[in-house]
């Protein structure tokens, strides 16, 4: 029980300290974020698509609001098209994951 202990505290360090960067370097501003919607707002479908589903990838590195994501998604692009990138950007963080959990899982742990 000890070791997975460590391990959940390990990466619950890992995530929130990307946060922290990200927020400190001011890379996480209102501003920006506003921007963000901004842009999402005119920018095509396709591209919010591929940006609702990179972001639920990269959740697999760093730190993301999963279902802040999707649900934007699903404002953005509409309840089928979000669930959509939803769906896929969450079916290819999980087989990548596996896969590399497959491959390094035991030197990592």
């Amino acid at each position: 029980m000890k070791p997975l202990l460590k391990v959940m505290f390990v990466l619950a360090l890992f995530f929130f300290s990307t946060f922290v960067v990200l927020k400190s370097t001011g890379v996480l501003s209102v501003e920006r974020i506003r921007g963000w919607f901004e842009a999402a707002e005119q920018a095509s479908p396709w591209a919010v698509g591929m940006m609702v589903g990179g972001l639920l990838f990269a959740d697999l590195f760093v730190a993301v609001p999963t279902l802040t994501v999707m649900i934007l998604g699903g404002y953005f692009l509409g309840a089928l098209y979000g669930a959509t990138a939803a769906v896929v950007g969450i079916l290819f963080a999980g087989l990548c994951g596996f896969g590399l959990s497959r491959v390094y899982g035991d030197r990592l742990l």
